[in-house]
Parts: structure tokens; sequence; C-alpha cells
């Protein structure tokens, strides 16, 4: 298990965006899939900075979202779509066509994820992935249950996703999400999961614990050797 610890949010993410840009610089085509949220935040301002310029890593870098709230409409400043343009897209200037993601309001929800499973397929292995963790241990939208799903799909959000920060903003919360599955997720060369924020010291210990269970998803990363665990003291305390 590849624990660091860290005082605080700021070391973290800068350690992090290090550590992200090390680990694409030198791939033909590097893919990144991103979460959004206030954990990767500042992680993704700093690798910003230490890239903005090198059109040549730029240009051949694409971006694939983690998951997507479901419902909003499209363009919503709400959506993960919107974080990840205003933190990644925009300011790389990232050609749209690199830009992979989910339709936020789709007609068949089912239709949705075959699309971006079929543009996951073809992507696999992913080079790395960004993850934060909820209250509760969900990964994306993987959220705690009997079993876990592992490809994207559509699933009803827990009570700690719809109290997420993104959702308190919305005019109406919804009440699914749609997400890449664990199995694509754990298909990827790296993972850094970063662990930041508060209320999360009871979902870390399990997971330190080293025991695999669906009502815990980010225990799963635990199978994946390349996972980075990248942990804020200060999450710890309370």
């Amino acid at each position: 298990m590849n624990v660091r610890y860290f005082k605080n949010y700021e070391e973290l993410s800068r350690y992090g965006a290090d550590l992200l840009k090390s680990s694409l610089h030198g791939l033909g085509e590097p893919v990144l899939c991103a979460a959004s949220g206030h954990s990767p935040s500042l992680l993704y301002h700093y690798f910003v900075e230490s890239i903005r310029g090198d059109e040549d890593y730029v240009q051949k870098l694409k971006i694939l979202a983690l998951d997507e709230w479901l419902g909003l409409s499209k363009g919503d400043p709400n959506s993960c779509e919107s974080y990840l343009k205003k933190f990644l897209v925009d300011p790389l200037k990232v050609e749209d066509s690199r830009f992979l993601r989910f339709d936020s309001d789709p007609k068949n929800p089912e239709a949705e994820c075959q699309r971006m499973k079929n543009i996951v397929d073809d992507l696999l292995p992913l080079d790395l992935t960004v993850l934060g963790i909820g209250k509760n241990g969900h990964i994306g939208f993987n959220e705690p249950s009997t079993s876990l799903s592992p490809f994207c799909h559509v699933t009803e959000l827990s009570r700690e996703s719809m109290q997420h920060s993104m959702a308190q903003e919305m005019d109406e919360i919804p009440k699914y999400g749609i997400t890449l599955g664990m199995s694509e997720i754990l298909n990827s060369k790296k993972i850094l999961l970063l662990v930041t924020g508060k209320g999360k010291k009871d979902v870390i210990r399990e997971l330190l614990d080293g025991k695999i269970t669906s009502k815990n998803p980010s225990t799963f990363l635990l199978l994946k050797n390349q996972t980075e665990f990248l942990i804020d003291e200060e999450s710890l305390a309370g």
C-alpha cells in the first residue's frame, strides 16, 4: 500500500500535481481520468500551471470525466463537465474532441452509459485516474452497496453524495448520477486517491485496515498496486 501523509491540503496538492505531471510526461497520447469536487481543485491548479505553454504536452492530452450528476441541463455551472472545463479544459485549451464526458441530461441514460463504455473501452488502460473519496467511501458515484457495477452505469445517489458541496449550489439536487464503474477505474496504470476534507476519519480507518468490502468502495483500490493514497493529516482529525 503506497500511503503518503501531508500536513495540509496545499502540501498534498503540490505533491499530487508533480506526480500527475511526471506520470503523464512522455506518453504518446496521455489519458487523464479526472474527478470533480473540492479535493482535486488545487492539484489541478498546480498541474495546469506546471504545463501551461507546453503545447506538445497539451495538444496530446485527453481528459475523461469520471462521472456526472444526472438530470442537469447541458452547461449547468454545477455539473462535472463545467467543473472540469473551469479547472482543466479551458485553462489548458484542450480541444473539445479530446474532452470526453457524459451527457448530464440524456434522453436514454442506459444508451449514454453504453456510449461512454465504448469510448472507455477504446482508451483502456487509462494512464492515470485522479479520485477523491466520499464520507461513506464512494468513488465517483460508485456508492456503498451489497455489490458494485464494473462498467459505466446509472446509480441512485446516497445521502452523502446529495449533500456534496457541488449539489448545494443546485436549484434541485439530482437523485441519480452516472459514473465509470469499478473495473474501468481499476483498469488504470496509476491511480491517485486524494484524501482531504472533514468527516472522513472513519472511512479512512476502514480503508487502511486493508479489508475489501463493497460497503466501502474505496477499499477496492487496494487491489491496484499502482494506487497512491495521498492523505491530508487534517482529514484524520475528525
